[in-house]
Formats: structure tokens, C-alpha cells, sequence
């Protein structure tokens, strides 16, 4: 077991003082949560746009692969008459 005391005589105990203490540096987070939120908020909205565009294109493909489907199952032959085996019986 190593003493608590000898750890603390090896290396320095930090102790962090919470921002409230210091109003120096609370005014410095205000300032910059008021610069952060303007960024956090421009990247929203430009998320937003990113994903409008995003089902825009997916909305497009998706008629697309309609059509094509449409004209794939008019090219193949009715499958709802059974076809006649080769064998006669």
C-alpha cells in the first residue's frame, strides 16, 4: 500500500477551483457560449438545407425507380397464363 502522504509529497495535489469563482473567466464562457450558439446555430440550419436536398434527390430516384419498374414489367410476358409443359403428360 502506498500512504496518501507520500503520494502527496511525489506530486503536487491539484486543486481546481470551479468557473463561478473566477469572473474573469465567467464572462470570457458567456461570451464565448454567445459566439458558440451563433456558429452551433448557422451549422443547423445548414444541416437542415443539407437534408432537404438529401430527400429532394431521394424522392427523385424513388419516381425514377418507379418508371423504370413500370417498363421493366411491360417488357416481360404475362405471367399469369400457364404455360404449357413440354412433356405430354
Amino acid at each position: 500500500m502506498i500512504d496518501v502522504s507520500e503520494l502527496s509529497r511525489v506530486y503536487k495535489v491539484r486543486i481546481s477551483l470551479p468557473d463561478k469563482e473566477h469572473p474573469k473567466f465567467a464572462m470570457q464562457n458567456s461570451i464565448n457560449s454567445t459566439d458558440e450558439q451563433h456558429y452551433l446555430k448557422g451549422k443547423l440550419d445548414a444541416l437542415e438545407s443539407y437534408v432537404d436536398d438529401l430527400k429532394d434527390q431521394r424522392n427523385k430516384a424513388e419516381n425514377r425507380a418507379e418508371v423504370a419498374e413500370a417498363r421493366v414489367a411491360a417488357l416481360l410476358p404475362n405471367q399469369s397464363e400457364k404455360r404449357k409443359g413440354w412433356w405430354p403428360w
